[in-house]
């Protein structure tokens, strides 16, 4: 089973379609946000709030 990740708006309406992964591939796109917002990170609490 996958993974089902959404952008919704306060009402709880789909601002753009649902994105449906697989499980490897989550994992790939969290590691791929982590690493890239732990290269962007400035001071040391950005860096804390990433990880």
């Amino acid at each position: 089973m996958g993974n089902v990740i959404r952008l919704c708006d306060n009402y709880g309406e789909e601002i753009v379609e649902s994105l449906s992964i697989s499980n490897g591939a989550t994992s790939v796109l969290i590691e791929v946000l982590a690493l890239s917002g732990s290269d962007l990170a400035v001071s040391d609490r950005e860096k804390e709030f990433i990880v």
